[in-house]
């Protein structure tokens, strides 16, 4: 079962896997491309803080699928995975 991570925790959890050393431009924007996923896939209704997420980030991924998105927003999409719902399948 996944856990319930707010906006904030996702964010701090990436921020905490890519230090500086290793951060690109357009990394922060990677980054909630991959938190918006992340909460659509694992959200457990309404109430729940990856709803709040999904309604918080403004991004419309229209038609795309997560495989469809450039590999560094795959790559923040599994430690999203890993750090808050490490017994679901990867992608």
């Amino acid at each position: 079962m996944s856990k319930d991570p707010t906006l904030s925790e996702m964010k701090a959890a990436l921020a905490g896997a890519l230090p500086p050393s290793l951060r690109y431009e357009g990394w922060k924007g990677d980054c909630l491309i991959a938190a918006y996923y992340f909460a659509a896939h694992h959200y457990q209704g309404q109430g729940s803080n990856l709803y709040a997420a999904i309604c918080e980030i403004d991004y419309n991924p229209k038609c795309l699928e997560l495989e469809d998105e450039p590999s560094s927003v795959q790559e923040c999409y599994e430690i999203l995975r890993q750090d808050f719902a490490p017994d679901s399948k990867g992608m």
